[in-house]
C-alpha cells in the first residue's frame, strides 16, 4: 500500500473525501494521475483512453492504409480480408461498377482541363480529316471514273490508274499525320495522367502546370507509344487475336506505368496477370460507347460533306475532343484498378506519392 505524503491527514468532518493519493482505484492529487491498471477491461489506462500504441488495431485510423511492413501483433486481429480502399477513393476501385463510375467522375471533374490538354491533338486530327476529305475524289470525279471504267478496253488498268492517283494524293498527308499524331497523342496522355492523379488526390492543377510537371516523362511516353503501336500493328496483321491481346495488355496501363512508375512496356504484362478478361471487358464497354458516339458523329460529317468536305473534316475533328478526353479517363482509372488488384494497399494517395517522387 502507498504511504501518504508528509503533512497529509484526512478530515473526518468532510464526507466524500478522496482516499490516499496514489492508492489503487483512487484518484491522485489534483492534476496528477492515480495508479493505472485498476479499471476492468482497460489495459493500463482510464476508461475512454486508448491502450498502448500498436496493440489493439492497425495504426493509421479508419479508412487509412497500414504503414509499410505493418503486421498485427500476436493475438490481435489485423485487417480482416486484407486492406480495402475507402469507398470514396476517387480512382482506386475493385469492381466494374466502381470502374464505370470513376471513369465518368474523372470525365466530369476534369473535362475542362483535359479538353485543353487534348486541344492540340484535336486540331491535328481536324486538319488531317480536312486534308484527307479534300484528297478524296469528288462526286464528279467518281462519276467520270465509273463511266470511263464502263467504256474502257482495259478496266483493270483504268482502276489501277485511278486508285494509284488517289494513293499518291493521300499517302504523304497520312504519313505526316502519323508522325505528328504520335508525338502529340503520347504527350497528351502523359500530361493527362499527371492532371487526373493529382486532381483525384485533392491537388487540382491546370493543363499548363500539368504539362510542366509531366515534361520529363513525355519523351519516354512517345518512345513507348511508337514501340507499342508497332508491336500491336504487327500482331493485328499477322493474326487478329494476338494484336487484340497486345492492345489490351499494353494500352490498358501503358501511360500509368510510364508516367507514375517510370517503368517500361514489360511492366504492363505484370499488371495484367489474372485481370486480362476483366480488363478486356472494361475496354470493350468503352469501345462500344465510343462506337455509338462515332456513329452519330459520322452521320453529322456525312451531311456536312455535301456542304463542304473541308468543313466536314474540321467539324469531325473538333467533335472528337470528348472521345479523346473519355479515353484518357478510361486509361487512368483502368491503370489504378490494376494497381489495386496487384497490391491491396494501393490508393490514390499512393499513386500521387509515386508521381511526385
Amino acid at each position: 500500500m502507498s504511504t501518504p505524503p508528509p503533512g497529509w491527514s484526512p478530515d473526518p468532518n468532510q464526507p466524500g473525501q478522496p482516499g490516499v493519493p496514489g492508492q489503487p482505484g483512487q484518484p491522485g492529487v489534483p492534476g496528477q494521475p492515480g495508479v493505472p491498471g485498476q479499471y476492468p477491461g482497460q489495459p493500463g489506462q482510464y476508461p475512454g483512453q486508448p491502450g498502448p500504441p500498436g496493440q489493439f488495431g492497425p495504426p493509421g485510423g479508419p479508412g487509412q492504409p497500414p504503414p509499410p511492413g505493418y503486421a498485427a501483433p500476436y493475438g490481435h486481429p489485423g485487417y480482416p480480408g486484407g486492406y480495402q480502399p475507402p469507398p470514396s477513393d476517387p480512382l482506386v476501385v475493385t469492381d466494374f461498377g466502381g470502374w464505370f463510375q470513376r471513369v465518368f467522375d474523372v470525365f466530369r471533374r476534369d473535362f475542362v482541363q483535359l479538353a485543353l490538354i487534348w486541344a492540340l491533338p484535336t486540331v491535328v486530327l481536324a486538319v488531317f480529316s480536312a486534308l484527307i476529305n479534300n484528297a478524296m475524289p469528288t462526286p464528279e470525279e467518281s462519276a467520270r471514273f465509273g463511266s470511263g471504267l464502263a467504256t474502257s478496253s482495259d478496266p483493270g488498268a483504268a482502276a489501277l490508274a485511278f486508285y494509284g492517283d488517289l494513293l499518291a494524293r493521300a499517302l504523304p498527308t497520312f504519313l505526316v499525320f502519323m508522325v505528328v499524331w504520335y508525338l502529340v497523342y503520347a504527350a497528351a496522355q502523359a500530361i493527362s495522367v499527371h492532371l487526373v492523379v493529382r486532381g483525384a488526390d485533392g491537388r487540382p492543377s491546370s493543363a499548363l502546370e500539368s504539362a510542366r510537371l509531366a515534361a520529363p516523362r513525355i519523351p519516354s511516353a512517345i518512345g513507348w507509344t511508337v514501340v507499342a503501336a508497332v508491336v500491336t500493328t504487327v500482331g493485328l496483321f499477322l493474326c487478329f487475336l494476338p494484336g487484340a491481346y497486345l492492345s489490351v495488355v499494353i494500352f490498358g496501363s501503358l501511360y500509368g506505368v510510364v508516367v507514375v512508375e517510370r517503368a517500361g512496356m514489360g511492366r504492363c504484362f505484370q499488371l495484367i496477370k489474372g485481370r486480362f478478361w476483366a480488363t478486356t471487358g472494361r475496354i470493350a464497354i468503352a469501345i462500344l460507347l465510343v462506337m455509338v458516339y462515332s456513329f452519330v458523329l459520322g452521320i453529322v460529317s456525312t451531311v456536312l460533306t455535301f456542304v463542304s468536305p473541308v468543313v466536314a473534316g474540321l467539324v469531325n475533328g473538333l467533335l472528337s475532343l470528348p472521345l479523346l478526353v473519355f479515353y484518357s479517363a478510361v486509361f487512368v482509372v483502368t491503370y489504378a484498378e490494376l494497381r489495386r488488384h496487384e497490391n491491396a494497399e494501393v490508393t490514390t494517395a499512393t499513386l500521387a506519392a509515386e508521381l511526385d517522387r
